[in-house]
């Protein structure tokens, strides 16, 4: 595979680009060369895979993939080996302290997307700031919200842009690691929540998914440079969903 040039779409947002640029690291131990081509939405990403201007990509979960493989402009992307990191999700606020502090008709940034929508208004029923009707069901969103006691005001946006918006909001729900990108201690979350099972998977086209570039591909994604550097900066914020043993 030396000599062997290949492209993995990601965002600069969040961690998804520091776990690529360590996986790079490892690939180039077998002069594999990796382009890394940024995004600031999370739908191109998979677009750019489908059309093939790129190779893989770094940045989804499972029901965000079926999300878009079930969409109009979507396809048949598969995912390469097991999800391999979850972020801790965080409620923050510029307003309060404490979720005692929280006051009635409070403004709430919560994600867009049908599967980060979902994952968030179920950390809000967790944590009984509103009740869902059915906090078991595959997809939820605002209709299924049965009791919201303090009267929350929510604001659907694309969830990069809930952390740079927080001075015009109240309350966001957001990944944690998209606070520590952007300086702020993510020890001032007023709450914190992970779910392994939407852990981020790597993806390519349902064609390569079984080849010998892929399989070495997932390895780099799963490294000792991919442990280190969660280490080193997402530390609390970021797990590893594997182990490495090399």
């Amino acid at each position: 595979m030396k000599g062997k040039k290949i492209k993995i779409a990601t965002m600069e947002e969040f961690y998804f680009k520091d776990v690529v640029m360590a996986a790079k690291e490892n690939l180039a131990k077998d002069g594999i060369d990796v382009e890394i081509v940024t995004f600031a939405d999370n739908v191109t990403p998979n677009t750019a895979t489908m059309e093939g201007s790129v190779d893989y990509n770094f940045f989804e979960h499972v029901p965000f993939l079926n999300d878009f493989n079930a969409s109009k402009q979507g396809g048949d992307l598969a995912v390469v080996g097991k999800p391999i990191t979850a972020a801790y999700e965080g409620l923050h606020s510029n307003t309060y302290k404490s979720l005692d502090d929280i006051k009635d008709g409070a403004r709430v940034g919560i994600p867009n997307d049908a599967s980060n929508r979902t994952m968030h208004l179920k950390f809000l029923d967790k944590l009984g700031l509103i009740k869902l009707k059915d906090n078991k069901a595959e997809t939820v969103d605002l209709t299924d919200v049965a009791e919201n006691p303090h009267h929350f005001k929510f604001i659907e946006m694309d969830t990069p842009s809930i952390v740079s918006s927080l001075d015009d909001l109240d309350l966001g729900t957001c990944s944690q690691s998209s606070i520590v990108k952007r300086g702020i201690d993510p020890k001032t979350a007023l709450a914190t929540y992970n779910d392994p099972l939407l852990g981020i998977v790597l993806v390519t086209k349902k064609e390569n998914v079984d080849s010998e570039l892929s399989k070495r591909v997932y390895e780099a994604f799963t490294s000792q440079e991919v442990l280190d550097m969660i280490a080193k900066k997402y530390d609390n914020v970021v797990e590893p969903l594997f182990e490495n043993d090399k």
